[in-house]
């Protein structure tokens, strides 16, 4: 019988899924601080440690993002002949082109590979069961909102919860495959050009 050969599963989403789990290791100090009868001081850590996982999850989101892009961007100009100028130049630019995705929305994730390897509208492609192409933009740019307000004002007027905290990370795991599938077919594509 033949063996199916295995996905290729990029650096990016292999250091994501390491990255993580680290938030796991906060629902589990988050889940045994509320195994106790909580005082006040307790509720404010437990509340600390279900706001500490939305600044997490979206810098493992935007890591991600930069990471799979540079790989992508890497792959496809291995095409281009190793002592020609555009590939030279090209590795020069790369970590510059890459750099400085502050707010990983769609809008901005879009860009960043619209510059970089030529792939019109990636977001396009996180769509799934009953989750259109739109929900999952707004829902990523509502939980970004959340990070925000939570990076710039500590104690954010918007309660979060560490059911929220987990919605919002197997969303973005979602988004991560739907993106990492993606940029695979694409350079596949562009490849065999």
């Amino acid at each position: 019988t033949r063996m199916k050969p295995k996905k290729y599963i990029s650096n990016a989403k292999i250091d994501f899924e390491k990255t993580t789990w680290d938030v796991y290791h906060i629902f589990d100090i988050h889940d045994g601080l509320i195994g106790n009868k909580l005082t006040t001081k307790q509720k404010e850590k437990a509340d600390v440690l279900v706001r500490s996982t939305y600044l997490f999850i979206t810098a493992c989101w935007e890591i991600f993002i930069e990471d799979l892009c540079e790989e992508a961007f890497s792959s496809l100009i291995t095409n281009i002949k190793t002592q020609d100028w555009k590939r030279i130049v090209l590795e020069k630019r790369k970590k510059e082109l890459i750099r400085g995705l502050h707010n990983p929305i769609h809008e901005n994730i879009d860009s960043l590979y619209s510059d970089t390897i030529g792939i019109e509208k990636l977001s396009n492609n996180w769509k799934w069961d009953d989750m259109s192409i739109e929900k999952s933009k707004q829902k990523l740019k509502n939980y970004i909102s959340v990070r925000g307000a939570i990076a710039h004002r500590s104690r954010s007027s918007q309660k979060t919860s560490r059911q929220d905290a987990e919605n919002y990370l197997e969303f973005i795991k979602v988004l991560v495959e739907k993106t990492e599938t993606a940029i695979q077919n694409y350079v596949k594509k562009k490849k065999k050009k």
